[in-house]
C-alpha cells in the first residue's frame, strides 16, 4: 500500500493488524528475491498489512471490509491458500490429505493429518511441500529418529510420525512455533519435541547425531545453506538427509554447495519451479 495507509482504517483495526514497512520486510527477507513471497511488494514508500482471523466466518467478513475500505490500485495478497486459512481439505500426497482446521471431518479410512491453520508455512499446498513428502514416502521410516529444521507448522514432523518414525525432533525460529507444534500434537494425538531455536542452538544440545536416520529441511537457499554447513558436520554418514526449497534456476549453485560441503546427491526432483535432493553427508 502506498501512501497513509492509517487514513483508510480505524484504529481498533490497525491494533489488530501487523504492519509491516519496506525497510522492515528488506531486514526480514533481505535481498536475495527468492525469499520474499510472491505477491509482497518490493518497493521503497511500500507498507504491508496483514489481518488474522480466527473462524472461517470471521475471515469471509473481513475480505468484503477490506475490498470495501481499500482504494483504488492497492491490492490484497495472500501468502498461501484461500483468504481464509481454513477450514480446507488438502492432498498432500496421491492418498493422503491435511485438514486445515478443526471443522473438517475426515473421509472413513482416509490417512489424513489435521493443522490448526495457524500464520506459520505449511499446509501442503505449496509444490515444495508435496516435494518433500513425495520423497519421504519413497523411504522407510519405521522407528527412525527424525530431525525436521525450519518445521514451521510441523507438518513434515506429522507426516514422518504417520510413516512410522518414533523419535521426532522439529525446531523453528518462528515466534509462535511453540504454540504451533504443541496444538499440531493434540490435534493428531502424536507426541515429538520441539523446539522454538535457530539451528546453531539446536546443534548445542543435541547429542543424538549417530541415531538420527533423516534430517529433513525444506526452506529457501539462502536459510538452507548455512544449516547445512552447520549439520554437515554433525551428522552421521549414514544419515538420509531430504531438502527441498530450492529454486530451479539455482540448481547448478546448489549442486556445486552440496560438493563442497561433502553432500552426495543420489536422487534429484522436480515440481514446477522447484528442486528436491536426496543424499547423505560423505
Amino acid at each position: 500500500m502506498y501512501g497513509p495507509y492509517e487514513a483508510f482504517f480505524s484504529s481498533e483495526m490497525l491494533q489488530k493488524a501487523a504492519i509491516e514497512d519496506y525497510e522492515a520486510l528488506m531486514d526480514l527477507y533481505g535481498a536475495d528475491p527468492d525469499a520474499w513471497p510472491e505477491g509482497y511488494p518490493i518497493s521503497e514508500g511500500t507498507v504491508r498489512l496483514s489481518f488474522f482471523a480466527e473462524s472461517h466466518r470471521e475471515a469471509l467478513m473481513m475480505q468484503t471490509l477490506l475490498q470495501n475500505l481499500l482504494p483504488e490500485g492497492v491490492r490484497a495478497e495472500r501468502e498461501e491458500g484461500d483468504v481464509s486459512l481454513f477450514p480446507r481439505r488438502v492432498l498432500l500426497t496421491d492418498t493422503f490429505h491435511v485438514l486445515v482446521g478443526d471443522e473438517i471431518e475426515p473421509i472413513p479410512g482416509e490417512p489424513f493429518l489435521r493443522l490448526s491453520g495457524s500464520q506459520i508455512f505449511g499446509t501442503g499446498e505449496h509444490e515444495t511441500t508435496r516435494l518433500m513428502a513425495r520423497m519421504m514416502e519413497r523411504q522407510s521410516f519405521k522407528k527412525a529418529r527424525v530431525i525436521d529444521a525450519g518445521a514451521g507448522s510441523c507438518i513434515l514432523t506429522l507426516f514422518a510420525a504417520y510413516l512410522g518414525a518414533e523419535s521426532l525432533y522439529a525446531f523453528d525460529i518462528a515466534p509462535n512455533f511453540q504454540e504451533t507444534a504443541v496444538r499440531a500434537m493434540e490435534l493428531n494425538g502424536k507426541s515429538f519435541h520441539a523446539f522454538q531455536e535457530d539451528h546453531t542452538a539446536f546443534t548445542r544440545f543435541f547429542t543424538k547425531w549417530d541415531d538420527t536416520r533423516f534430517f529433513l529441511a525444506n526452506m529457501l537457499p539462502r536459510y538452507l545453506f548455512p544449516l547445512l554447513e552447520t549439520f554437515g558436520e554433525k551428522l552421521s554418514p549414514d544419515t538420509i538427509v531430504l531438502l527441498s526449497g530450492i529454486p530451479e534456476k539455482r540448481r547448478e549453485e546448489s549442486l556445486d554447495f552440496f560438493k563442497k560441503i561433502g553432500l552426495d546427491v543420489m536422487q534429484k526432483d522436480q515440481q514446477g519451479k522447484w528442486l528436491s535432493f536426496t543424499g547423505r553427508f560423505l
